[in-house]
């Protein structure tokens, strides 16, 4: 028996005027999820506890089975783990990003889409300057980076200190989003050291001349210590693979002991596979074309393989399709909103659907919560 997870990023949806009161899951054309739906059972699910963040790596704990509210550590230290750079339990991982601020205000949180050789050359110069925090950057992707901050006497107090998405303040002034906390003034200190560095440095002169927005100082949030998670294999009694380009997902299939891949390969297909279809773009996104799109290449490719390959092979086989989060495009936000969860091979449920959207699976009676349930039930012949 193979098992396949397939999640699609914010594919779940409030409906939209734009779409005359549908959503982007009812308007996008995703053959292979609607003949699937056909055939299958449908439920809702609560990945996020609403005392959590409405965010995808927290919906990723749940999908892999494991409780957020028991192992969730934050999103710096899964993306570090992707990259192997987390290794000490005395560490605390930060996502810094560089970002253009302007009389206080942050106008760009990713720095006008610097470059990663120009992003490897400010951390070189940052380093230097915030050695006497006990920090140290490691470069990752352009205006993406993480921050490493040592010490076993400041680990709780960082850990716990308030910070948000650049993302998230847009066009507002920073010192009202500034970290919290604790150790609040150390990082506003180290933020504040970043832009002795980068203020007149070359690559920013350079970058203004070609009316670029420069890299004037560093935000520092996602903070965590490395995660701590009990093998996937012995706690479902079966080994499996992810599928996925997220630096989170990846992290924290890799904490858990799943193999990671970044391309689809029927060779390369376990017992247990899970894909994760998505971008970082999209995580803020108001722009409901780019969901259907995202939509749609979902469906044909990854749901689409997955269905073509089963039919070659006739392997007997389940299917789970979901999305990580509800997004409301309006708002450009996540929300706790139950996501639609569609199961094929184990036979149609009590509701016949002829598409796959939240309106057909709000009507199916079945919810589970907590949504770290739903991988057991799954994989035990449930749902």
């Amino acid at each position: 028996m193979r098992f396949f997870w397939l999640v699609c990023q914010a594919m779940a949806d409030d409906p939209l005027e734009a779409l005359g009161g549908r959503t982007s899951m009812e308007v996008a054309k995703k053959p292979f999820m609607d003949k699937l739906v056909k055939e299958a059972r449908l439920s809702t699910a609560s990945w996020i506890p609403p005392s959590l963040d409405a965010a995808g790596d927290v919906a990723a704990y749940s999908m892999l089975g494991y409780d957020p509210r028991e192992f969730y550590t934050g999103l710096a230290p899964l993306e570090a783990a992707s990259h192997h750079a987390l290794k000490e339990d005395t560490s605390v991982a930060f996502r810094c990003d560089f970002v253009t601020v302007s009389e206080g205000e942050l106008i760009d949180p990713r720095a006008g889409g610097i470059t990663p050789e120009e992003a490897r050359v400010l951390t070189t110069e940052l380093n230097k300057k915030i050695e006497k925090f006990h920090a140290k950057i490691v470069p990752v992707e352009g205006y993406k980076n993480l921050l490493f901050v040592e010490g076993a006497n400041r680990t709780e107090e960082l850990d716990d200190v308030e910070t948000v998405s650049p993302e998230r303040i847009r066009n507002e002034k920073i010192i009202k989003w500034a970290p919290k906390g604790k150790a609040g003034i150390f990082l506003r200190d180290l933020m504040e050291a970043s832009k002795e560095v980068l203020e007149n440095h070359e690559v920013n002169r350079v970058r203004i001349d070609l009316k670029e927005n420069p890299a004037s100082m560093i935000w520092l949030w996602a903070q965590g210590k490395r995660p701590k998670l009990p093998p996937f294999g012995q706690r479902m009694g079966v080994g499996g693979v992810l599928w996925s380009k997220s630096d989170a997902w990846r992290g924290l299939a890799l904490s858990a002991g799943l193999q990671v891949m970044k391309e689809w390969d029927e060779r390369e297909f376990s017992d247990f596979n899970i894909a994760y279809w998505g971008s970082e773009d999209a995580e803020f996104s108001k722009d409901h074309r780019a969901k259907i799109r995202r939509i749609e290449e979902f469906d044909a490719k990854v749901v689409g393989p997955v269905m073509k390959s089963l039919k070659k092979s006739k392997d007997p086989a389940r299917i789970l399709v979901t999305s990580d989060v509800l997004q409301s495009t309006a708002k450009g936000a996540n929300t706790h909103a139950h996501a639609p969860v569609l199961w094929w091979g184990l036979g149609p449920g009590p509701v016949a659907a002829q598409t796959f959207s939240e309106k057909s699976c709000g009507q199916a009676a079945t919810l589970y919560e907590p949504g770290h349930s739903v991988l057991q039930a799954f994989l035990k012949d449930q749902g």
